[in-house]
């Protein structure tokens, strides 16, 4: 508002005005998310393995708890609210009437879209407003499986599933907007470059690597004067 006045589009009664209300406040970032330690994509395969053995064994189908978070980058309270109603097959759309911003959309990724159709045949008498998913919570078994696997990290949450799909599609090279958009996002992707903006620039030199501006130069027969 200051350069607003010093550049002369308010006055100084409008600058008063405005601001007289303004307070100052100190932002504490997450410096936990800006530098999160998540499981290489080979980690992820031994991790994701041992979670679906742990719930077959225990009888309990937190397997497709586990696949769901992580093929719909979804918060654990949105995921535990989805009802069959909510799939639109011929739109190939999910929709999440429980999340921590209001409702929104995602297209059905191909692993995910194939998730719920097993499901589905698994389930062959739910009802519309039937929950997809059983099981509500995996936290035992993640617990469980990153103490057997020692693989050197934190303890994996449900939300660092989360973590891991916003990764996964930043490092695809998906647009962070678009990227915001999938984890129910309502600020264009701010919260996606404050937190993973680190991938997005590895992403940009890895892609400028092949960028040319000009068509490859063929040896001159002769001096070319300027």
């Amino acid at each position: 508002m200051h350069l607003a006045r010093k550049d002369g589009f308010i006055s100084a009664g409008q600058l008063e005005e405005v601001t007289e209300e303004f307070c100052y406040t100190k932002v504490d970032y997450d410096y936990k998310r800006m530098t999160l330690d998540l499981p290489s994509p080979d980690e992820l395969v031994k991790i994701r393995s041992a979670v679906h053995h742990r719930c077959l064994m225990r009888g309990s189908r937190g397997d497709w708890l586990f696949d769901f978070l992580l093929f719909s980058g979804s918060r654990i309270e949105a995921a535990g609210d989805v009802r069959w109603e909510d799939i639109d097959w011929a739109k190939d759309e999910l929709y999440f009437r429980n999340a921590k911003y209001g409702n929104y959309t995602i297209p059905l990724f191909p692993e995910l879209r194939k998730l719920l159709e097993d499901i589905r045949k698994a389930c062959p008498n739910a009802k519309h407003g039937d929950r997809v998913l059983p099981t509500r919570s995996l936290h035992s078994v993640l617990a469980s499986v990153s103490r057997e696997l020692r693989l050197g990290k934190p303890k994996l949450t449900h939300h660092d599933l989360r973590h891991i799909f916003a990764t996964r599609a930043i490092e695809s090279g998906k647009d962070v907007v678009v990227v915001a958009g999938w984890l129910g996002h309502r600020d264009n992707g701010r919260t996606v470059i404050m937190v993973y903006g680190h991938l997005r620039k590895h992403h940009s030199h890895e892609a400028a690597k092949d960028m040319k501006f000009l068509p490859e130069a063929t040896a001159p027969t002769e001096a070319v004067k300027p």
